[in-house]
């Protein structure tokens, strides 16, 4: 005979709420530009022009995970979802004409806090310069408010600013340059807040005149960086995502008269884009990352578009600006014009097919339509690796179990864990995610299943009673019970000895423990199970009497499997 006594005693200890679901949703809503807009949601692209944010460069801007617009900024103010000016979300140290602004969330807080990152810009000698504010949304019913602002990261820093996730998945690399010297700045945002300790990598050009401006931009999957810096060169090199080590200096050579501005890369990582604008021409490159050593990269440069440029008067120039990979799976490439035909700024330029090599990846300069909005030198600057970001929530423990005699199945059902401990009660642990345990005593045993993530942990405790039973036949005996057939398809026969007598109960249970079938009285020496309402699976039959509990084990199969 069996008692089960069970209390359940749950200990909570969620240190983050890391929600990774497919991320490109958190990209669908775009504001930048001089009023510009476009909703990616229905997966063809939607002019907007309901926007607050007007900027020359900076535009920084996230929707939360079902695609909804939470926030968006230029480093100067933070309007929110209502495109009304964010609770204390003004006079921030950013510059409207630097170029880059960053809205990372913060892991395991997502959709609620944000960290947005700035730099100041060289037309006020970067005295600002790279600083970070905290947006906490619960406040003011979703709507949100700055909690900490204008916060010293880097002095001086560049204009330059990405991110990429973590090579676990749940993290942030907050990448940066410092202005005077060749060294990449790597910070790490977690659950616990961003580390304010830069990992310093030093390596490729030295800062020169302009060097400050232009992007930095990071590939899909996180391995690559490139760096934008008004010169002729593309800077390109290797990050470890698990490190935040930036390695392996490459000058991509463009032309001998470029100012590059806009970098980034194809969805597939293998092509490489530059956007240039400067005298004599406004250009749009494409080079091909797997086409083997420094030179064949350099040599598989293809020209996608170019109009003149000259500084004479009237100014006639086109100057591409920030590249961004769109939720569409194209590229989105800002342009502005001075003196050529004012209405070029009315359209952002779209490369179409990007994986593609050379022309047939179909940049078209009026590519997308802003309705009457302008880019000017500005896209947002989104986080390119959110494309390839999943994530779960806090670790949520639980679990079953089913007990025959002294003799303990364990289940696990936690969610989002990626490690667990088991405790016994009774001094034994185990690790495996579907412990069976013997007791070797009768008594009351605390059971305790611990689980973990990156961002938290959690635990459920719960007592079992163990009485041990020592009458117990457990294998089939003719001499006591006949089960046939074994496996039975929708009927099965029980045949008892004579001897077998003052039967008390008979239940088949399934390999959890739950009662499947309960067998009323009057109880014969032979009896007929119907057994079509059962699904197919491993079974236990229970016979009860004065004299102990006999058990078989049966096997429920498809009559299709029965010849």
């Amino acid at each position: 005979m069996k008692k089960l006594l069970l209390i359940f005693s749950i200990f909570y200890f969620a240190f983050c709420n890391l929600h990774f679901a497919t991320a490109q949703k958190h990209n669908n809503i775009w504001y930048f530009g001089k009023g510009a807009g476009i909703d990616f949601t229905t997966g063809t692209p939607v002019a907007l022009t309901n926007g607050a944010l007007y900027t020359d460069e900076a535009a920084a801007v996230i929707s939360d995970s079902s695609g909804n617009l939470l926030f968006y900024s230029n480093g100067v103010k933070v309007w929110n979802a209502q495109h009304q000016l964010m609770e204390n979300g003004d006079s921030l140290t950013g510059c409207w004409s630097t170029s880059q602004a960053l809205i990372v969330p913060k892991p395991g807080i997502e959709d609620s806090i944000y960290y947005l990152f700035y730099a100041d810009c060289i037309e006020n000698n970067l005295m600002n310069g790279l600083r970070y504010a905290v947006i906490d949304l619960k406040y003011n019913n979703g709507l949100g408010e700055i909690i900490e602002k204008n916060v010293l990261l880097h002095y001086p820093s560049t204009e330059k600013i990405t991110a990429v996730t973590h090579a676990n998945g749940f993290n942030f690399w907050i990448i940066a340059h410092d202005a005077d010297t060749n060294s990449f700045l790597t910070y790490r945002l977690t659950c616990a807040g961003l580390d304010t300790i830069p990992i310093i990598s030093t390596l490729g050009e030295f800062p020169f005149t302009l060097y400050e401006r232009g992007w930095l931009k990071s590939s899909i999957d996180g391995k690559k960086l490139a760096m934008a810096t008004r010169s002729n060169n593309i800077e390109l090199y290797d990050f470890d995502d698990s490190s935040g080590i930036v390695s392996n200096a490459l000058l991509v050579s463009v032309d001998s008269s470029s100012c590059i501005y806009g970098v980034t890369f194809s969805p597939d990582n293998t092509k490489l884009y530059a956007g240039v604008g400067c005298v004599p021409y406004g250009s749009v490159y494409q080079f091909d990352l797997n086409a083997g050593t420094l030179q064949d990269i350099i040599n598989s440069k293809t020209l996608l578009f170019s109009k003149p440029c000259s500084i004479t008067p009237p100014d006639t120039c086109i100057a591409f600006g920030g590249m961004q990979i769109a939720p569409d799976g194209k590229i989105y490439t800002a342009h502005a014009t001075f003196g050529i035909v004012p209405s070029d700024d009315l359209y952002i330029g779209v490369i179409n097919n990007p994986n593609s090599p050379g022309i047939t990846c179909n940049y078209n300069y009026y590519g997308f339509y802003l309705a009457g909005k302008t880019t000017f030198a500005s896209t947002p600057n989104l986080i390119d690796t959110y494309f390839e970001w999943v994530s779960v929530d806090s670790p949520v423990a639980n679990f079953t179990y089913s007990i025959v005699n002294n003799i303990v199945s364990f289940f696990d059902s936690s969610i989002f864990a990626n490690g667990l401990s088991w405790y016994f009660g009774d001094g034994i642990t185990d690790t495996i995610s579907n412990p069976i345990h013997t007791y070797s005593d009768t008594g009351t045993y605390n059971v305790c299943l611990i689980v973990t993530n990156l961002c938290g942990i959690d635990s459920l405790c719960k007592q079992i009673e163990i009485t041990i039973v020592t009458s117990i036949h457990e294998k089939q005996d003719e001499d006591i019970i006949l089960v046939y057939p074994n496996p039975a398809t929708n009927h099965l026969f029980i045949e008892l000895n004579k001897n077998v007598k003052d039967i008390e109960k008979i239940i088949i249970h399934n390999i959890l423990g739950e009662n499947i079938l309960l067998l009323l009285p009057p109880y014969n020496d032979k009896m007929l199970l119907n057994l079509k309402n059962m699904k197919p699976g491993i079974y236990f039959l229970y016979i009860q009497n004065k004299t102990g509990i006999h058990i078989q084990k049966i096997i429920k199969i498809n009559p299709m499997f029965n010849n």
